[in-house]
């Protein structure tokens, strides 16, 4: 385990503060940084969240995991108040840029879970105010509503789901063959519902799994990346 800094910073409208955890890279830093951001009913502290900020440090990547103010203040509104999970993303987002020019992230990545995915994928759509700043976009979880913002992704995306999402495939399929940019999904097959795989107490293999696929994910882009430097 490397180290974890507790920090907090303002969401981008400055209406709240925002608990969060900075994972340091635990090897030879990439210049690359990953926000990542939990849903309605989990934290920052859980799995597979926790697992993959860990896991992404240890590649070199700094690492910024928060709780949005849904989490942290228990409110029910995040379904009708979509603009307070994407202030909370763009205050994660102004936080790193404000780093000093030889720490600053070259490359930004999002990982988000829920709603907290929803919200990165309007920032990065075209006309978003993250549109063409991010390299790689992973969301986790069956929400449906996420697949109606593909048609207008700006960089690559991995989708990890689960069984009851595979009806949503064949439309999927279709909005991939029109994109610009990769998406690549992957379903654990095991579970009929990842919501409930990320909820469960008895699904340690299933988030462990989630894990792996993302941070292997987050590797092959930051490497492409790497390899284009050359």
């Amino acid at each position: 385990m490397g180290v974890i800094n507790s920090i907090s910073f303002p969401a981008a409208n400055g209406e709240a503060m925002l608990e969060a955890d900075w994972y340091l890279p635990t090897r030879r830093a990439t210049n690359g940084a990953v926000i990542v951001a939990s849903g309605l009913n989990e934290s920052k502290e859980t799995a597979p969240l926790s697992l993959i900020c860990s896991q992404a440090a240890d590649l070199g990547l700094t690492v910024l995991c928060f709780n949005s103010r849904f989490v942290t203040e228990k409110l029910i509104a995040a379904n009708t108040e979509p603009e307070y999970n994407l202030n909370d993303l763009l205050g994660a987002y102004d936080f790193l840029q404000s780093f000093g020019k030889e720490i600053k992230p070259k490359r930004y990545y999002l990982v988000g879970q829920g709603l907290g995915g929803i919200a990165m994928l309007e920032a990065t759509a075209q006309g978003g105010r993250l549109a063409g700043k991010i390299n790689g976009l992973v969301l986790l979880g069956d929400k449906e509503k996420a697949l109606t913002h593909l048609p207008g992704i700006t960089c690559p995306v991995l989708i990890i789901t689960a069984n009851r999402a595979v009806q949503n495939l064949a439309d999927t399929q279709t909005i991939l063959e029109n994109g610009l940019f990769p998406v690549k999904i992957e379903i654990l097959k095991d579970f009929n519902n990842l919501d409930y795989a990320f909820s469960s107490e008895e699904s340690a293999a299933h988030l462990q799994q989630v894990a792996d696929i993302t941070v292997k994910w987050l590797g092959e882009q930051d490497k492409i990346r790497e390899d284009l430097r050359k």
